[in-house]
């Protein structure tokens, strides 16, 4: 399929709103980057767009995004969203799209596996420290040396990111309780 244009891609880069996902779209420039994984994908916009980035790189069928979200199950203070519409909008923009509904801990017990080398991770940050808690354990299996991880706070204009570097993210790991550990 057609790469994306050079002037889509230059206003991702530089232009675009919020200026703050421009971090997300140089960093997904400057690793090359091919695999992503979003928990907690939002509106589903970020993410068509940073695969319009990557295909300035790499064709549609190398790219591979995987979104982890409530979807359907969404509470009514959150945007509703579809499995179908968010698979309906992404899946012609890379040639591997997953989409797990659940909260993390049981999305990623059953797909980190397949994550490993993932190149950007986001996480959203209004999923609550006792739901994400138990599913750091699953995050160092899929970083590699040059992955990028962004904690994303807010929507829209008033969004901010925070990365996170590999030495606490391996921190959030060995201190999260396992359903093994809880069960003992």
């Amino acid at each position: 399929m057609k790469r994306t244009h050079w002037l889509s891609y230059a206003y991702l880069r530089f232009c675009s709103k919020p200026s703050v996902e421009r971090v997300i779209f140089r960093a997904i420039a400057r690793q090359k980057a091919r695999r992503f994984v979003e928990i907690g994908m939002g509106e589903v916009r970020r993410g068509p767009r940073m695969l319009a980035v990557a295909n300035r790189f790499h064709p549609i069928e190398a790219l591979c995004y995987t979104g982890i979200d409530l979807f359907d199950t969404r509470t009514e203070y959150q945007a509703p969203l579809s499995l179908k519409s968010a698979h309906r909008t992404l899946r012609p923009l890379a040639g591997k799209v997953h989409l797990v509904p659940g909260e993390p801990y049981a999305a990623l017990s059953h797909c980190a596996n397949r994550l490993v080398h993932s190149d950007v991770i986001l996480i959203n940050s209004s999923l609550d420290d006792e739901r994400m808690k138990p599913a750091w354990f699953y995050f160092p299996r899929m970083l590699h040396r040059n992955t990028q991880v962004f904690l994303v706070d807010g929507e829209g204009e008033d969004i901010q990111l925070t990365p996170m570097d590999h030495e606490t993210i391996q921190q959030r790991a060995s201190s999260s309780p396992t359903l093994l550990r809880t069960a003992a």
